[in-house]
């Protein structure tokens, strides 16, 4: 078995075609039906690891899988260091930084660098 080196996830609908068979093709987020994470192999293309009934449940299992953040993780984390931006005042924004807004702020980081 060979590692994945990287991961997709793309919206999939299920079409029929004029003999009866069924088959599934990658649409926009907006027309699909599910959500498939695929992961790549080097040289050989993609492999699908899953179907989902959502995006976010796909990237949770994404996140699990790559030990980075899921999307709820980064959305709490952003809206906790917007939210101590916006109530404080300009000299306490220079001076001290509270925990849940340093590490809301490293963890949007370490997603970006992924």
């Amino acid at each position: 078995m060979k590692a994945f080196d990287d991961y997709e996830i793309h919206g999939v609908a299920e079409f029929t075609d004029l003999h009866g068979n069924r088959f599934c093709e990658p649409v926009p987020d907006d027309e699909a039906q599910f959500w498939s994470l695929y992961g790549h192999i080097p040289g050989q293309g993609l492999e699908c690891i899953g179907d989902f009934k959502s995006r976010q449940l796909a990237e949770e299992v994404l996140a699990r899988i790559t030990g980075g953040p899921t999307a709820r993780e980064l959305l709490h984390a952003l809206m906790a260091c917007i939210w101590w931006w916006d109530t404080q005042p300009a000299t306490v924004r220079n001076l001290d930084e509270p925990e849940a807004f340093v590490r809301g702020r490293a963890l949007v980081a370490r997603a970006v660098a992924a």
